[in-house]
């Protein structure tokens, strides 16, 4: 059995991604946030694997960390406040975040990709 078949094995994956500093402290951190439902996702979490198994400096090549969080409530006020709460939060770390409320999604995503998507109702969807 290889050393990446382990990758099933969710409590393997977790420990190489707290392997991570950053990722271990944004997951720390964030229950600080009072947000109601949020994900510390993509590239970064790759990327930490790939180090890892690579034998690279486990931070190596992360563009950046994308941290996406669901609210409805769009209201751009709110929605500034909740990223310079984020950003703060975070501001100590060697990190670019990507912050993102998914219940907007819809609003930008044809300018940015060329094709309308509908509104997500849930982080998940």
């Amino acid at each position: 059995m290889s050393k990446i078949s382990n990758l099933n094995d969710k409590d393997h994956l977790l420990e190489i991604l707290l392997k991570n500093y950053c990722i271990r402290e944004v997951l720390t951190r964030s229950s600080t946030l009072n947000l109601p439902n949020w994900y510390l996702w993509a590239g970064c979490l790759a990327q930490t694997v790939w180090n890892y198994y690579h034998k690279y400096t486990i931070t190596n090549y992360i563009k950046d960390y994308d941290f996406v969080y669901f609210d409805a409530d769009l209201d751009p006020e709110k929605e500034k406040i909740r990223k310079d709460e984020i950003c703060k939060l975070f501001e100590d770390l060697p990190i670019k975040l990507d912050i993102v409320n998914q219940a907007g999604v819809h609003l930008w995503y044809e300018n940015y990709f060329g094709y309308p998507i509908k509104q997500y109702q849930s982080i998940e969807n």
